[in-house]
Parts: C-alpha cells; structure tokens; sequence
C-alpha cells in the first residue's frame, strides 16, 4: 500500500493479537448483539481493489508480518477499537492523517494506556477555518517536541512527522511489508 497516494489514511496498531480481538467482538454482551458483518479475506485483494473505510463503519484488521503478536487496524472506527482495549486493558496507537485534498483537515497521533488517553497530540482545522494544535499528555520519548513550536501551525503536526513517529513505536508506514500478513484478515462492517 502506498500510503503517500492517499488524502486520508487511519491507523491503529493494537497490543492484542487478532483473534483475541474478533473472540471478544463476537462474544462480549456489548458488541455480540450487533449486527457486524464479517469478512475473512485477502490483504493484497483488499488494497489492489482500493475498498472504501469510510471512517464510521468499516474496519479491516489484520497482523503484520513486521509487527509480530499485535494487530493493525485500518478505518477510523477508533471507538470499536479503544472499547476492546479499555475492556481487555490492552494499549493501542492512533495515527490519522489528511491532505489538503481531503474534506477532513485534522492530523492526530493518541496513544491509549488502557482505559485512559495518555498522549495526544492534534492538529486541525477549527469552526474558525483557523488550524489549531493541541496536545495532552507527557511526551513520548521519541517525540521531537521542538516540531509543536514551529510558527506554522499546519507543521506542527504533519504527514512526515506522523510517519517519523510510526517508526519509534516499530511500524514503518512506508514499508509495503508493514501491511503484508501471513494470516487471515478480517472486514468488518456495521
């Protein structure tokens, strides 16, 4: 996948192998009543055929060959996601970015600790049609804090910085094998 053709990409690397993932979807009382639909499929078919995530009800989520004994999730449907990791108290990363071309202007980087939000850092676009940044949290320690004091606002937070930052925590957004598996994948739709 060539994430450097994409206007909007999202992205969350998860401390939890993905059968434990799919185990708990389908058999917590929250989420074993709801009416996903799921599909075992083929990774490379999946990126060849460029299907939709529209953020709010798709979610493909599969183990990288890169990223052994944690599962990477594509589509912007965080909130499955983090309610798994606060009920299993398992840890996850969040990156979303999006280019000028995208209707959605916001950069974000979040790391999740369980139940709690203990990192995020922002950029977006306000109601003012002003870019703002925003951060909570220590900083992590690959972080280059130094990039949140640039006078632009818009760079403070930005596509190369987000994939920097995917490296410190060990997957490289660039790498085509980041999004190779070896195992089944799933989709799921709400």
């Amino acid at each position: 996948m060539e994430i450097n053709k994409l206007d909007s990409f999202y992205i969350t690397i998860i401390n939890s192998p993905l059968e434990d993932i799919l185990n708990f979807i389908k058999n917590d009382d929250f989420t074993k009543n709801r009416e996903f639909k799921y599909k075992t499929i083929n990774i490379d078919n999946f990126f060849k055929n460029n299907i939709s995530l529209n953020p709010t009800s798709k979610l493909l989520i599969f183990e990288s060959i890169t990223f052994l004994g944690k599962s990477i999730a594509l589509g912007g449907w965080i909130t499955l996601i983090n309610y798994f990791c606060k009920k299993q108290n398992k840890d996850n990363y969040f990156i979303e970015f999006n280019t000028d071309k995208s209707p959605i202007q916001r950069n974000c980087f979040l790391k999740f600790e369980k139940d709690d939000h203990s990192r995020i850092i922002q950029n977006i676009i306000n109601e003012k049609e002003k870019w703002e940044f925003f951060s909570k949290g220590k900083p992590l320690k690959f972080e280059k804090t130094e990039y949140y004091r640039r006078k632009e606002i818009k760079n403070r937070l930005n596509k190369d910085i987000l994939i920097e930052y995917s490296k410190n925590i060990g997957f490289d957004l660039l790498d085509e094998l980041s999004f190779v598996t070896n195992k089944k994948s799933i989709f799921i739709e709400y």
